[in-house]
């Protein structure tokens, strides 16, 4: 179990509670989805996210768009995680937006000179406790507490002109993580299952933009092929809470998402893992008019080292 945990080190959500008008998602990324490392063991894991969208949406509905042709972005991730005891570990999260683009129609443009940024992503810090651990049954059940920390606390401006709220690699605002992750085990001792429950909580940032809350909920089945290869199938449900600005809520915000993330992972003979993921709308509704959800996908890269 231990060495496949390691597997999941990038599946699922690096939530952060981005608007939703005019970016497709969010950066996948690894603090919600594994459970506790051994004692003085240290998990590195590195990625890459690519996510374009060009459609819109009103609620389940596909909505012409006139403004905004598209968007697009390139994301790379670092997580470092340790086992500071049997049952507690403590994980650092990160990441850089390389490009972060709103593809404007005509007239867009000439009313948005900047299209494109790039910067620092938040920091989450989390811990996770092993409640429950039973390695006969092949139980697991741990709770997850976190803080996110922002990379700047205030807007980011190019060129002379401050960045729109979708343009911002940071939520230029404090938030909490919470949830848990229960791992069962089944007797063939190839098969898998894994249920990971989280919500992030933004506070109100220093421009009165509070991103509503995030609850996200996915299902993992896992099949080793052989004794390189594993193939991951996940689904996740994931619903967003509009935002609201100065307390009034915003328009064209909020979210009720199905996604399917189908993954394959190759094992070296050195415990280096490398993994591949496709992320793929299966059913999606928004309020107001928004950028639906596309085929994204991301590489990843992982090591285990035992100090």
């Amino acid at each position: 179990m231990k060495r496949f945990l390691v597997l999941l080190g990038f599946l699922g959500a690096f939530l952060q509670a981005w608007a939703q008008c005019c970016m497709p998602g969010a950066p996948a990324g690894g603090t919600a989805n594994q459970g506790v490392l051994v004692q003085h063991s240290l998990r590195m894991v590195g990625f890459y996210q690519f996510s374009n969208g060009n459609h819109f949406y009103s609620g389940s509905k596909k909505q012409h768009y006139s403004y905004i042709e598209g968007a697009h972005y390139h994301f790379s991730g670092i997580q470092v995680a340790y086992g500071i005891t049997p049952r507690l570990t403590a994980e650092i999260e990160t990441g850089y937006f390389c490009n972060r683009t709103i593809r404007y129609s005509a007239l867009g443009a000439q009313e948005n000179p900047v299209a494109a940024a790039r910067g620092m992503a938040d920091v989450t810090l989390q811990a996770k406790y092993a409640a429950y651990k039973h390695h006969h049954t092949q139980w697991e059940i741990t709770p997850m507490l976190g803080i996110r920390i922002p990379t700047a606390l205030h807007p980011q401006v190019v060129n002379a002109q401050e960045l729109p709220i979708d343009l911002q690699s940071s939520t230029l605002s404090f938030g909490l993580t919470g949830g848990f992750f229960v791992y069962k085990g089944l007797p063939n001792k190839k098969t898998r299952l894994f249920w990971n429950s989280r919500a992030v909580y933004s506070f109100p940032n220093a421009q009165n933009y509070q991103f509503g809350l995030l609850y996200n909920n996915a299902l993992f089945v896992s099949q080793a092929l052989n004794h390189r290869f594993t193939f991951i199938g996940q689904l996740r449900h994931e619903w967003r809470q509009p935002d609201s600005k100065n307390d009034t809520w915003r328009s064209s915000t909020g979210s009720n998402l199905a996604l399917f993330a189908p993954q394959i992972n190759y094992t070296t003979t050195k415990q280096w893992n490398f993994s591949l993921q496709a992320e793929i709308p299966l059913y999606q509704r928004y309020q107001g008019i928004q950028m639906g959800r596309t085929v994204a996908v991301a590489l990843v890269v992982n090591k285990l080292l035992y100090l």
